[in-house]
C-alpha cells in the first residue's frame, strides 16, 4: 500500500500540473526519494493517477449518502443537491476534475487503462445509484431510469459543473444544486405498480 505522504505529493502534482504535465521525475523530487523509490510505487503516470483516485474515491463516495433531513420531496431534492453541489465544487474539486477529464480522454484510448477507469467507475455508479433509489423511495418516488444510469447522471452534472466552476469561480453552489433538485425530480415520479420506462 502506498503511504499517505507520497499520495499526498503525487495528487498535489497531478492538480497543479495536469495529467500530462506531471511526471514521476517531479513527484521523486518533491518528496524527496529517489526516481526508483517512486517507481517502485508508481510504473508510470497512469498508475500514479489510479492511485490517487482509489484513495481519493474512498473518502468522495461518502459525501453521496442520503443524510437528508427534509421531509417534504420538494425540499428534499433540493437538499440533496446541495450535498451533491458541496461534494462537486468544494475542497479543491474543480482542479482536480480538471486532471480528471484530461485522464479520461487519455484513458479513453488505452483498452487497459479504460478497463480499469470503468471498473472503478462502475462501482460507484452502483452505491450511488443504490442511495438514490431508496432515497427516492423514502417520498414514494421512483427513478425512471436504472439506478445506474440515474446516478451516472448525478456524476455528469457534478464533473461538468466542476468544470464551469474552473472558468467562473463566482458561480454560486446554489445553482447546482438547483440543477440536481431538477434532475431528480425530472427522473423520478411518485411510485407506482407500472414498470419503470
Amino acid at each position: 500500500m502506498v503511504d499517505d505522504s507520497l499520495l499526498d505529493i503525487a495528487q498535489a502534482v497531478l492538480t497543479r500540473d495536469g495529467f500530462h504535465g506531471a511526471t514521476l521525475e517531479t513527484v521523486a523530487l518533491e518528496s524527496g526519494l529517489t526516481l526508483d523509490q517512486v517507481s517502485a510505487e508508481f510504473p508510470d503516470t497512469g498508475a500514479m493517477f489510479l492511485a490517487c483516485v482509489d484513495r481519493f474515491l474512498s473518502t468522495q463516495m461518502n459525501k453521496y449518502d442520503d443524510t437528508v433531513t427534509a421531509t417534504t420531496w420538494h425540499d428534499a431534492a433540493l437538499e440533496y443537491g446541495a450535498k451533491v453541489a458541496k461534494a462537486r465544487l468544494g475542497d479543491g474539486m474543480p482542479a482536480w476534475d480538471q486532471v480528471l477529464i484530461e485522464f479520461w480522454i487519455v484513458a479513453s484510448r488505452n483498452p487497459h487503462i479504460r478497463d480499469e477507469v470503468r471498473r472503478r467507475n462502475t462501482a460507484n455508479l452502483d452505491r450511488v445509484g443504490a442511495i438514490l433509489v431508496a432515497f427516492l423511495a423514502r417520498f414514494d418516488r421512483e427513478s425512471k431510469l436504472a439506478p445506474r444510469e440515474l446516478a451516472r447522471g448525478i456524476f455528469a452534472i457534478g464533473r461538468g459543473m466542476g468544470l464551469e466552476r474552473t472558468m467562473d469561480d463566482d458561480w454560486p453552489e446554489s445553482d447546482v444544486a438547483r440543477m440536481v433538485a431538477v434532475y431528480l425530480d425530472g427522473l423520478s415520479r411518485v411510485y407506482s405498480t407500472e414498470t419503470s420506462a
